[in-house]
């Protein structure tokens, strides 16, 4: 039975008898005699695929293995297995072979056909002969050469007489021919003619045999010739018994020294197999060993930080306590006291500047991306092909990937390639040559294959492209907004601005402040661009909320909130009068004016570009400005009890904390992956930072 398998090294297709079929077939070798061409093993692993069974051949060479469930043969040809047993390089590299998955091993067509079938009809044993003990007891012999003994030529009978020939054998010693002596003429041979020594020893004298000259009667000459042709025939069929008796002996033997053989490679396959299942147990025990060494480092590397973390907590906080019991003697006020410490409109203060600083250095954290890709293009050869697409606010923009850029050059350069799959952001896309409509207009055409959005890119040729390296890109600005929350912080931040302000006083008002105009005209460089300051000019207000301040950071302290972000809310001004006048900020009982789809909270939007449509006072840009508390990503997360902090669109769950949503429109173009507001189902995590106006 033939089968087909693959070349484990070159990949071609290798026409081969079935090993399984052959392990009954013998062949004659040199040095051991008859061996199994094929020697099969059971339950092998490597890696983490298990065969069966797996077939080696020493005399061929060879080293096959099947995959059951792809129903796949695998043969690795001029396979040395003494190498195999004493290289631990060699061994390793014919595991990775078998390690591989089934799908790895696929017929190259391009290969020619390798023919490994071989004549595998096996020559039988002639059917064994009669029992030796079937035979007539006279031919029961032990020495082979007794029928070389025997000369039927040397046996002689009357040739005309009519009687029974008369013929006496002497009873021991060696018989001689000339002792035998025929009457030559006819008649009845007489019993009394022959004489024969009872118990004489040598050998026997032609006179002791005597047959009568000239008797009566004839003796019968067919008799004579039966009697020579049964005596022949029986020493003929002694003969042909002996043979077939040697040549049962003989393949006998032949089968026991292949049996012994058999025995003797199979018990050092045996000690070979349990040989390397116990290297490859030491090395598997080795790296486990390794792995959970590796593993205790870690936990104790992390054990060491945890600890030396706490340790500078408790020496901050020891040292904290000293210095409330130094000033305590030094008849100084208790500072960690809510009614003492700085004015409360200094942590507002601090709390702008840290958020300004944050989106400040975000901005500029893009903006160097930006100078280093205009140096990297500026640096390339002025004949290289730029490509650039159109963004949402119809500005082309430069794509700076050299992997799409090489993509998008083959798109025009090839006349066999009319597609170009890329991902950028975590989204897929296609790239076609300016087709339809689209001809004329640009050069490709870029489709988001998830949403199917197209835009348009244009080849600019042998010129390099160089954007305004000090402005951010409409994508950049998006992510700034809409991305990961900007501002970061940590309980040390936290815990200062508790110790150092006073919150004794529960009353709330509001002033003017630059700070927070400049924050809200640094907020809105990402989306309108609208001004909110001009030199000291401003009708910026701050509300100042004691009681929510500190509210908002002891939550921070005490639920591990790391992140922040800036947030707007447009309203009325009675609306922003009540916001002003509430201790807390913001209440419920209005909520639901313009509707709670997406559950009973409060509203934002994560820009200014939604509030346009709800504000009604000033200009474009006035709003309510506010900080929340989030996770730094505020995408949706699905993977604990249907998402930590809501970060669901369009869902809602009460246990949730806030949610994220999108809301259309022709100020804000929606974007894939991205939501556009916020509802916050808590008003612990929301602080109103005040009222921000547009000049």
């Amino acid at each position: 039975m033939l089968i087909e398998a693959v070349d484990a090294v070159t990949l071609a297709r290798v026409q081969m008898n079935n090993p399984d079929i052959e392990r009954s077939t013998m062949v004659e070798t040199d040095d051991k005699g008859p061996v199994k061409l094929w020697e099969r093993l059971s339950d092998y692993s490597v890696g983490s695929n298990k065969f069966k069974y797996v077939f080696m051949s020493s005399t061929l060479k060879m080293f096959v293995w099947h995959y059951p469930k792809a129903r796949r043969w695998v043969v690795f040809n001029d396979f040395d297995e003494k190498r195999y047993e004493d290289d631990p390089s060699y061994e390793d590299y014919v595991d990775s072979l078998m390690a591989r998955p089934s799908s790895s091993y696929v017929f190259d067509h391009t290969k020619p056909v390798i023919d490994a079938t071989r004549d595998n009809k096996t020559k039988r044993p002639s059917r064994k002969a009669k029992c030796f003990d079937a035979y007539d007891s006279e031919f029961k012999v032990s020495d082979s050469t007794w029928a070389s003994q025997i000369d039927a030529s040397k046996v002689t009978l009357p040739a005309s007489s009519g009687g029974a020939s008369n013929v006496t054998q002497p009873s021991s010693g060696s018989a001689d021919d000339s002792n035998v002596t025929q009457p030559s003429s006819g008649g009845s041979a007489d019993a009394s003619n022959v004489t024969q020594p009872a118990s004489s020893g040598g050998s026997a004298d032609a006179s002791n045999i005597t047959q009568p000259a000239s008797s009566g009667g004839s003796a019968d000459a067919s008799d004579g010739t039966s009697v020579e042709d049964a005596e022949k025939q029986r020493l003929a069929d002694a003969l042909k018994k002996l043979e077939d008796l040697q040549k049962e002996l003989d393949d006998k033997e032949t089968k026991l020294s292949a049996e012994v053989a058999r025995a003797d490679n199979a018990e050092r396959l045996h000690a070979n197999y349990k040989k390397r299942e116990e290297k490859r147990g030491i090395k598997r025990q080795h790296d486990q060993l390794k792995a959970e060494y590796d593993k205790l480092t870690q936990e104790h590397k992390q054990f060491e930080a945890a600890v030396e973390a706490e340790r500078e907590e408790m020496k901050r906080k020891y040292e904290k306590e000293q210095k409330k019991v130094r000033d305590l003697k030094a008849g100084q006020l208790d500072t960690t006291m809510k009614n003492v410490g700085k004015s409360i409109e200094n942590a507002y203060k601090v709390i702008i500047q840290k958020v300004h600083e944050a989106y400040e250095r975000a901005s500029q954290v893009l903006i160097g991306q930006n100078k280093a890709a205009a140096s990297s293009a500026a640096s390339s050869a002025a004949s290289s092909d730029t490509f650039c697409y159109l963004d949402v606010s119809n500005t082309w923009q430069p794509i700076q990937d050299p992997l799409i850029v090489s993509g998008l050059s083959s798109l025009e350069s090839s006349d066999s390639t009319t597609r170009f799959n890329y991902s950028v952001g975590g989204h897929a896309y296609e790239a076609r040559l300016a087709d339809g409509a689209w001809i004329g207009q640009c050069d490709i055409v870029q489709k988001n294959v998830q949403y199917s959005t197209e835009r348009a890119i244009k080849k600019i040729q042998g010129q390099a492209f160089s954007p305004p390296t000090d402005a951010l890109t409409e994508d950049q600005k998006y992510d700034i907004l809409f991305g990961d929350s900007p501002v970061d912080f940590d309980t040390k931040w936290v815990e200062d601005l508790l110790d150092e302000h006073s919150f004794s006083d529960g009353d709330c008002f509001s002033e003017a402040s630059l700070e927070l105009a400049k924050l809200a005209q640094l907020f809105n460089t990402f989306s309108n661009n609208y001004k909110y300051v001009n030199g000291r000019k401003h009708k910026t207000e701050l509300y100042v909320k004691p009681v929510a301040l500190y509210n908002w950071l002891k939550v921070a302290q005490s639920r591990g909130y790391t992140s922040m972000r800036l947030v707007m809310h447009g309203g009325n001004q009675t609306c922003y009068d009540g916001v002003r006048d509430d201790p807390l900020g913001m209440d419920l009982k209005y909520a639901g004016m313009h509707g709670q789809v997406h559950g009973n909270g409060f509203y934002f939007g994560l820009s200014d570009h939604i509030t346009h449509g709800y504000n009604t006072v000033g200009k474009p840009g006035t709003a309510l400005m506010g900080l929340v508390l989030t996770n730094k990503s505020i995408r949706p997360d699905y993977s604990h009890n249907g998402g930590h902090g809501s970060y669901h669109a369009f869902e809602f769950d009460y246990k949730k904390k806030h949610t994220t949503f999108n809301l259309q429109s022709h100020l804000c173009p929606t974007r894939p992956g991205h939501n556009s507001c916020i509802v916050m189902h808590e008003g612990a995590l929301v602080l109103i930072l005040g009222f921000v106006a547009t000049l």
